[in-house]
């Protein structure tokens, strides 16, 4: 029976896992907003680089870079310190690979170093794809009947629970959505250390961060712990027992895979030719280039799908000249289509007869 059980909780995770979530990434017209993406098809496997590693390369280029971008003996310094920030951060994006090429990372898988090390926090910035990570990682131990069973918190769910239970009850009551037996059998694996727990967020701990961090750090079994870098409660428990990695920008040949395979799903649910995937990626590949105040944020998945989705119903758009532009933009198509949302809403509940009125 406990078999059974757990195989059905196998199948209900790759039910749950089946598509990437896209809530939050404003698309205008209903055809796109019904749209599907497949995880399976569209996860671009990312590379992540031990923390450590990462901050003293950045440290290194910063100095170097920086010595670049000061003004030479003489001349006379009129931007102000932002815009010299500005300067330098697009010149250490800009030099990024070069930078990696002449003194190489040494990136890993993180499915590759949670087999290695069992225990891990992964940092990552907005957009990096920490979320869709988990759920790939998730739906990867799904698929394996023998393998550790695969257990998903979200860390703002448990830190906006009244009810002040454990991360190991709450993670149990979530997972088994209520069924004791299920419950008690997922119990069995926790016991045995048969499950991978995937934390995302520790960063939206908010004030519980500390009493969060303390009941990660024992629950048995693998462990994966997700956080933007800025955030991050760093202590004691964490830093000493959890290896630290650091998701990296996509690559620009990873980029380009990325866009050809949303355009792809896109393709087949809007009955849409080989050839039109061809034509919007290299359209879309041109605009990039054309771009280069873009590249820095055109290196995370957020930005990149909510690109692909916006390009693929506006061909003829134009790229923003910045990164501040886009984001404008992204706010912009966010609101319009709350607003749309919202008038189609108050539009039918006027034309709705009101049942409830007596003659």
């Amino acid at each position: 029976m406990t078999e059974d059980l757990l195989t059905t909780y196998r199948h209900r995770v790759l039910r749950q896992t089946e598509f990437v979530s896209i809530k939050g990434i404003p698309t205008v017209s209903r055809p796109f907003e019904r749209l599907n993406f497949p995880l399976d098809r569209v996860y671009i496997q990312v590379q992540a680089v031990e923390a450590e590693q990462q901050q003293r390369r950045r440290e290194a280029d910063e100095t170097i870079l920086a010595a670049q971008a000061a003004p030479k003996a003489g001349q006379e310094r009129r931007d102000d310190l932002l815009e010299i920030q500005r300067k330098l951060g697009e010149k250490l994006y800009q030099q990024g690979e070069t930078v990696q090429a002449e003194r190489p990372l040494q990136p890993i898988d993180p499915a590759e170093a949670l087999n290695r090390y069992r225990r891990l926090v992964i940092l990552g910035a907005p957009g990096a794809g920490k979320s869709t990570l988990l759920r790939f990682l998730a739906r990867q131990a799904a698929l394996q009947p023998a393998g550790p069973l695969p257990i998903l918190i979200s860390v703002r769910e448990y830190a906006t629970d009244e009810r002040r239970l454990s991360l190991r009850q709450f993670a149990v009551e979530q997972a088994s959505n209520d069924d004791d037996w299920l419950g008690q059998a997922i119990e069995q694996q926790i016991e045995q250390q048969q499950v991978i727990w995937l934390v995302d967020g520790l960063d939206e701990a908010g004030g519980e961060a500390e009493w969060v961090v303390r009941q990660a750090g024992e629950l048995p079994g693998q462990l994966v712990i997700t956080s933007r870098p800025i955030g991050y409660p760093h202590g004691i428990l964490l830093d000493i027992h959890f290896k630290h990695f650091e998701i990296l920008p996509l690559l620009a040949d990873q980029r380009d895979q990325f866009l050809r395979n949303w355009f792809d799903v896109m393709a087949g649910q809007l009955n849409r030719s080989p050839t039109w995937v061809v034509e919007q990626v290299e359209t879309l590949q041109a605009k990039i280039a054309g771009r280069p105040r873009l590249a820095p944020i055109l290196r995370h998945p957020l930005l990149l799908t909510f690109l692909a989705i916006l390009f693929a119903e506006r061909p003829e758009m134009a790229l923003p000249e910045s990164r501040a532009a886009l984001y404008g933009q992204y706010i912009e198509e966010l609101l319009l289509g709350h607003w749309k949302s919202s008038a189609a809403y108050t539009k039918m509940s006027r034309n709705k007869p009101n049942t409830n009125s007596t003659i």
